[in-house]
């Protein structure tokens, strides 16, 4: 193992001391609570540093073509329709579940790993049925599961813009040690960078800094959000032969 010798050596991410450089990326394990925390318990102790965890469901994934006011009446109820992630009542619906995810990082610092929130929005890959249109830049069709996406507009851009801020905070709220944003592998931020998918001729679309102008701007707004607390990176590809 000497030749491997820096691989098990701590990395220094900000003030931040991960204790190795060995990261279990984010993943969906289609776990219910109980089992997916056994599941990080027994993972954690083989010596992983770090551990990432989807934090779109807080509020990003349902953006920005979710549904209006919910009845308040049904918003207990195990299939209620949670309200726009804007409004005040939805804001509010986002940031009670917060204590569900705050188990996670708990659960891995128990055995010395750290925890990374990553803020994720699958655009026009939308790999579960929701009962909402897929979005992206433009209406080009994905590649896996062909859906047509609603094109969005500059408006819904700045919204999704602030629901990602926002999704940052509460990665802070649940006690995670860093932030991600998800740009990589076909996704809703990669989608915007690739001339592939962004046929767009605005400001976000034609050239490569105008392609880039929804990650940075994003970039941006979570950095404000989490204000020095908490380092905040991109998972982007590396090699992409597409």
């Amino acid at each position: 193992m000497d030749r491997f010798r820096h691989l098990r050596a701590p990395l220094k991410i900000g003030a931040l001391t991960v204790r190795n450089r060995i990261m279990m990326p984010t993943h969906g394990p289609r776990l219910p609570q109980g089992r997916y925390l056994r599941y990080l318990a027994a993972r954690t102790p083989g010596g992983v540093g770090l551990l990432g965890f989807n934090l779109g469901p807080l509020g990003i994934m349902q953006f920005p073509l979710g549904p209006g006011r919910s009845p308040i009446a049904n918003a207990g109820d195990i299939d209620s329709v949670p309200p726009h992630p804007l409004s005040a009542e939805g804001k509010a619906f986002y940031d009670s579940q917060v204590s569900a995810y705050r188990a996670w990082g708990e659960t891995v610092r128990k055995h010395g790993a750290l925890a990374i929130g990553q803020l994720y929005h699958s655009g026009a890959a939308l790999h579960t049925d929701n009962f909402q249109p897929a979005v992206a830049p433009s209406a080009v069709a994905d590649e896996y599961e062909r859906h047509i996406p609603h094109a969005l507009t500059a408006g819904e851009i700045a919204d999704l813009i602030e629901a990602f801020a926002l999704g940052a905070k509460r990665a802070l709220l649940a006690g995670f040690d860093l932030v991600e944003i998800h740009a990589a592998h076909g996704y809703l931020a990669y989608q915007f960078l690739s001339p592939l998918t962004n046929k767009r001729d605005d400001r976000y679309g034609g050239s490569l800094d105008n392609r880039m102008r929804f990650l940075v701007e994003m970039l941006r707004a979570v950095r404000d959000a989490v204000d020095g607390a908490a380092p905040v990176g991109v998972r982007m590809n590396g090699p992409d032969p597409v």
